[in-house]
């Protein structure tokens, strides 16, 4: 928790004075959630797989989710009064993408922590690389492909001042990506207690 804090309270310091304005700006806010996302998608899981692997490491992977989600707020919610401005089905839209981009990371961390030191390894990998693949996704790309492969894309755009309509489409991929991804935990879950029976 206290490193999660620091994390979103320095990001904010150090996007405040680039911008040299005495309060948040929208460009403030924006750079602050792809820090954000920056360090769920990278310096959790970075973290969690260089330590070693709890007793209950799926519960232990979710507590650390709800933590930074619960932390997040603080950012996210905010930013629809002072200074941005944005509608609650915009805000909502962001932090339901925070959400399901966290589920994702979390099932990659709570993978590699039961495959061990090859699958950590792996599963660092994995995020790596799904974060890199939002760096070369090229910017008219379809909306499902931009939500599924390029969360930093996803972030940015639903961060920019547009009108609710331009986030829509975003927000049906996500409500089915969303689903997925607990049915996935949910099956994956099984596997690993039908293994623990065996």
């Amino acid at each position: 928790m206290l490193g999660w804090t620091v994390w979103l309270l320095g990001s904010f310091a150090i996007n405040v004075s680039i911008d040299r304005q005495p309060f948040a700006t929208p460009a403030t806010i924006r750079w602050v959630l792809m820090s954000a996302l920056m360090g769920i998608m990278l310096a959790w899981p970075a973290v969690r797989l260089s330590q070693r692997a709890p007793q209950r490491s799926t519960a232990a992977t979710l507590c650390d989710l709800f933590i930074l989600m619960s932390l997040l707020q603080l950012v996210i919610w905010p930013a629809r009064v002072v200074p941005v401005d944005w509608s609650i089905a915009k805000v909502a839209v962001m932090d339901y993408a925070f959400l399901v981009y966290g589920l994702i990371t979390a099932m990659i961390i709570d993978h590699g922590r039961r495959c061990g030191g090859v699958g950590r390894a792996v599963a660092l990998g994995a995020a790596i690389g799904w974060a890199i693949c939002g760096l070369v996704l090229p910017s008219d790309a379809p909306t499902w492909a931009r939500v599924l492969l390029s969360p930093i894309q996803t972030i940015y755009r639903l961060s920019m001042p547009n009108p609710v309509k331009a986030v829509e489409p975003m927000g049906g991929v996500l409500s089915v990506m969303g689903l997925a991804v607990v049915v996935v935990w949910v099956l994956t879950l099984r596997l690993y207690r039908r293994r623990q029976m065996a």
